[in-house]
């Protein structure tokens, strides 16, 4: 408890984590000693180090699995307590990706530590050395941090999460038929706790499991409406701005006809405009006068033929 309580505070965890002297390597060190008692103390407490729930001393990993593994049913998930609230906040994923989760870094922080000093490799020693719980725990705790370390850590640094490759190594080795088969039975486990983990969380309590259906239901039906409606909008934008551009082509002709018949007319009749500028001028009622008293300038808008008449 001392040591989880000094790797729970940043200090205490600085001060383990230092190159030299480090206090992980007597930690990991410890592991290495063939004594099942000793193993198990130090697997329970990196199982709480790492905040995952200690298996029960079974020889059975499946019942293992069943009382610590990915989809268990916590007690917290009971009537009487958090219910579906609970249960929902543990299976269902935070909508804030921006923020970071100060309770994941932290693991990552620790989890590459234990990597860089040895600990995966230590794990896959103490799986085809030891029998019953011992092993059933350190399968279970490999396969919890090879998982962690591919969530929580960089790719660079997740690549050196990958001890598989010894453990295949003694799954076809001659050397021991003990280790042999241990290596073998740890790697279908492994196997095994990984599609667990790729599966969809599927809720515990038939309330949650209605409540996310009608949920999924309605995200559903809201999206294809935003759809149906972004469709339909793009639709009548597409329509009108066919129907500005018809517009603008028969008002192009339009203006090019009327050009065009104004350049005949002006072909064939020279002073056609100057003449009916003219009659409009001299003979509206009200500009009659101002068309006498101004000859001079209404004859200077007549061709010379016509002034010379």
């Amino acid at each position: 408890m001392a040591i989880v309580s000094t790797f729970r505070s940043w200090a205490g965890l600085v001060w383990l984590c230092r190159p030299n002297g480090s206090g992980l390597d007597s930690l990991i060190g410890i592991l290495n000693i063939p004594e099942e008692d000793v193993r198990r103390a130090v697997l329970d407490l990196l199982f709480e180090l790492f905040r995952l729930p200690i298996p029960p001393a079974t020889d059975n990993f499946s019942a293992a699995l069943l009382a610590a593994g990915p989809g268990r049913f916590l007690d917290a998930w009971r009537l009487s307590d958090g219910f579906v609230v609970a249960e929902a906040m543990s299976i269902i994923p935070p909508r804030s990706h921006t923020r970071p989760d100060l309770v994941e870094v932290y693991l990552a922080l620790i989890l590459k530590a234990f990597i860089q000093n040895g600990l995966l490799q230590t794990l896959v020693e103490v799986i085809t050395t030891s029998d019953g719980d011992v092993s059933v725990r350190a399968t279970l705790l490999l396969g919890e941090l090879l998982y962690m370390g591919n969530t929580l850590l960089p790719r660079e640094i997740s690549q050196e999460t990958h001890c598989l490759p010894s453990l295949v190594e003694q799954a076809a080795g001659d050397q021991d038929r003990t280790r042999r088969q241990r290596a073998c039975l740890a790697i279908s486990r492994l196997q095994r706790l990984h599609s667990l983990h790729r599966r969809r969380p599927k809720p515990n309590s038939l309330y949650l499991d209605a409540l996310l259906t009608r949920s999924l239901t309605s995200a559903h039906h809201h999206a294809h409406h935003h759809a149906h409606r972004h469709h339909h909008h793009q639709q009548h934008q597409q329509r009108h701005q066919q129907h500005q551009q018809h517009q603008h082509q028969q008002q192009h002709h339009h203006h090019h006809q009327q050009l065009m018949s104004g350049q005949q007319g002006s072909l064939g009749r020279p002073w056609a405009h100057h003449h009916h500028h003219y009659s409009s001028y001299t003979t509206s009622p009200g500009l009659a006068l101002g068309a006498h008293h101004h000859g001079q300038a209404v004859k200077a808008l007549l061709p010379p033929k016509v002034s010379g008449q």
